[in-house]
């Protein structure tokens, strides 16, 4: 009998020890004929780490428009955010609805364990589903996240509970990196009551991460650009255009 997240079509099961995946898939036609598949998984992974891409949120002031299926340089935001960071991590684990599952057959996929709860819960949700102590997560609507940065977070949270950015005497915890042994923290304020990532910040053993030390990442700071609104999507489009078009001109300078 295959496991619980076993879906139609394809659908990543879990990592193995060794450079294989096991891969579950469910005949359509014929809903009883199952078969396992190792595949070779040979990539070069940056990071020994899960990642966590938080992709709920209400998208109010994008007039309800799912910002997960808001299309940056020929691909919806999800989509672009899973492949750069398959690039990087082992696992990658989508925070969302059920919608998602559906969306998204070949995304892990998991859901909050209460729905329309807020960030926190994803967080919760997405720590706990993790089968890695050390958690990478970034919300769906950040489309530049930098390597430099991912790796500095990472390096900077050892010895603490968790690595976050603080920028204009804010913090900026949907791309930070938390251990699950805040789960016990999360889940109280989440009894009280709670929705915001900050809640249970005081406490918690947290390595800041300045201003100064993100630019020698990120200089720009691009990787903290969030799309919340029309304008914002326009932006990222236009940066990522010219990013496209920067890179085609190298590719082509060096044929």
């Amino acid at each position: 009998m295959p496991p619980d997240n076993a879906r139609r079509r394809i659908k990543v099961g879990w990592a193995l020890p060794t450079n294989y995946r096991l891969t579950i898939m469910v005949c359509n036609a014929h809903p009883t004929l199952i078969m396992t598949v190792f595949i070779a998984d040979n990539r070069p992974i940056s990071f020994d780490a899960t990642c966590i891409i938080l992709a709920g949120g209400r998208n109010t002031r994008m007039n309800g428009t799912d910002k997960a299926k808001l299309v940056i340089d020929t691909q919806p935001l999800l989509q672009h955010k899973y492949n750069l960071f398959r690039n990087w991590f082992q696992d990658v684990i989508v925070v969302g609805n059920r919608q998602r599952r559906d969306d998204y057959p070949y995304m892990n996929v998991v859901v909050d364990e209460q729905e329309g709860q807020g960030p926190l819960m994803g967080l919760y949700s997405g720590l706990k589903a993790s089968g890695n102590p050390i958690c990478f997560v970034s919300a769906c609507d950040m489309p530049f996240v930098n390597e430099a940065l991912v790796r500095l977070l990472l390096q900077e949270s050892t010895g603490f509970d968790m690595a976050a950015p603080r920028l204009n005497g804010y913090w900026e915890p949907l791309l930070a990196v938390y251990h699950k042994r805040l789960l016990p923290l999360i889940e109280k304020q989440l009894t009280n009551g709670q929705r915001k990532v900050s809640s249970f910040f005081r406490d918690a053993r947290i390595r800041t991460i300045t201003e100064d030390q993100l630019k020698t990442a990120d200089p720009e700071l691009l990787s903290f650009f969030n799309i919340n609104t029309p304008q914002d999507l326009k932006q990222a489009r236009l940066w990522s255009a010219s990013v496209r078009s920067r890179n085609l001109r190298k590719t082509g300078s060096s044929a």
